[in-house]
């Protein structure tokens, strides 16, 4: 994960120099009384893209981190004898039903509101990685619906 996170950090420094110089190139031309539309139209749109990745990358570098956090729980969790699904109580099996039922619950709003996300985007950026993402939250839907099942 260590590699992952400085790569990761490594995109975000250039993206946000990128987009510091982007911004910073269009007030110059500005200034400067330049008005060269095709030149200020391409540097708007690499712009925008510009700062649109650097908050992407920003979020994937906070979701690393907290995956490094998780990761301790997860390995501290597997030191223990696994629970053979015959082993749960009805109690216990009844509160991972309503636990399952309760997040396929989030993920079908999840779904409906990428979606409604990727319809109203205007972006391209935008408008894929919404659609990426419902369709991330429509394999979590099955999963659960698959966890509801084995219960």
């Amino acid at each position: 994960m260590k590699n992952l996170r400085d790569i990761i950090e490594k995109a975000h420094s250039i993206e946000t120099q990128a987009a510091y110089d982007y911004t910073f190139g269009l007030s110059r031309l500005q200034a400067l009384g330049y008005s060269y539309k095709e030149l200020q139209d391409s540097l708007k749109t690499i712009a925008v893209e510009t700062i649109i990745h650097k908050h992407l990358v920003e979020g994937l570098l906070n979701a690393v981190k907290e995956l490094e956090k998780m990761d301790q729980t997860i390995a501290s969790m597997e030191e223990r004898e696994p629970i053979k699904p015959e082993e749960l109580t009805p109690q216990t099996k009844a509160l991972l039903k309503r636990f399952a039922e309760r997040h396929l619950e989030i993920e079908r709003d999840m779904i409906e509101t990428y979606t409604k996300l990727a319809e109203a985007a205007d972006h391209p950026v935008i408008k894929e990685l919404a659609k990426q993402l419902a369709e991330n939250e429509k394999q979590h839907h099955a999963k659960f619906a698959e966890m509801i099942r084995n219960l």
